[in-house]
């Protein structure tokens, strides 16, 4: 494994370092660095290389960005424009993308993070946080809020195995959740969606709490549950009858939840307002 300095590693990134475009070698980056103002023009894959603490700010990442099995103490990104990140099989000990303009694809896979911090980007196509990513404490924050009307921005979050996750302030297009870790608490908070989903779920072993999810206002919304075993209780403010469609299949809670589906319907004229209020007070 070679051992790079920061300069080294800035003729990398700007494509002046022709051997790493067509070896893409292993290396041991000893210094710090900051990639700042350049764009960005190639793919780059890093893979088994060994950082200190790599942040990029107000950079153009036009091509794809991929960390590969690799170690650092913290990467970021900030104030940024790309259109590809990808962290596989990494371990750090903080990873942040905060503040960027414009995100395509955040891929998060098999990594181990003490740290995640995913806030304030005005617009993306696609957070996707994997199943087999183990990560102490997620904060998802004021993302989403420059995405434009008929958005179809995708959020995929599996907290398998996070211990704390906090999702605040959230305007996507879809937002699906895969599996509940264990002894795990999780908060969702203040979020705008065309769809919800949650698959796999169960909220017996963990602490979970959804609150003040709304439909977005234009096209037909759906909130979904399937294969899950989860209680009312998860939901503090009723959200699912805002939506207009609700479906559980295969799921323990769909009976209790399908009584806030007639409430929906009930706007609609289905039902008797004698009913629709029987229904409200037993819920």
């Amino acid at each position: 494994m070679r051992t790079l300095k920061a300069k080294d590693f800035l003729k990398i990134v700007t494509g002046n370092d022709l051997e790493f475009r067509m070896t893409s070698y292993q290396f041991r980056l000893v210094e710090d660095v900051v990639v700042e103002n350049v764009t960005i023009s190639h793919d780059f894959s890093f893979s088994k290389c060994h950082f200190k603490n790599l942040h990029f700010e107000n950079v153009n990442i036009k091509g794809a960005l991929e960390f590969s099995q690799c170690e650092a103490k913290s990467i970021g990104v900030r104030g940024s424009e790309f259109t590809e990140l990808s962290i596989q099989g990494a371990r750090t000990n903080s990873l942040y993308v905060c503040g960027n303009h414009s995100i395509g694809t955040l891929n998060i896979n098999a990594s181990l993070i003490n740290e995640l911090d995913i806030s304030e980007n005005h617009r993306f196509d696609a957070l996707h946080i994997g199943c087999a990513n183990e990560i102490r404490s997620a904060l998802f924050t004021s993302n989403g809020f420059h995405n434009g009307h008929g958005d179809s921005s995708r959020v995929y979050l599996c907290p398998e195995r996070f211990c704390h996750l906090e999702i605040d302030r959230l305007n996507s297009g879809r937002l699906e959740f895969g599996t509940f870790g264990e002894f795990a608490k999780m908060r969702v908070n203040d979020v705008t969606a065309g769809e919800v989903a949650l698959q796999n779920c169960n909220n017996e072993k963990s602490d979970v709490v959804f609150t003040n999810i709304r439909p977005k206002e234009d096209g037909t919304t759906k909130f979904t549950i399937t294969n899950s075993k989860i209680g009312p209780e998860v939901f503090e403010n009723q959200e699912i009858k805002e939506f207009d469609h609700f479906s559980a299949e295969n799921s323990s809670i769909a009976e209790e939840l399908s009584m806030l589906n007639h409430i929906n319907q009930r706007k609609r004229g289905n039902l008797s307002s004698k009913l629709a209020s029987f229904l409200f007070f037993t819920w």
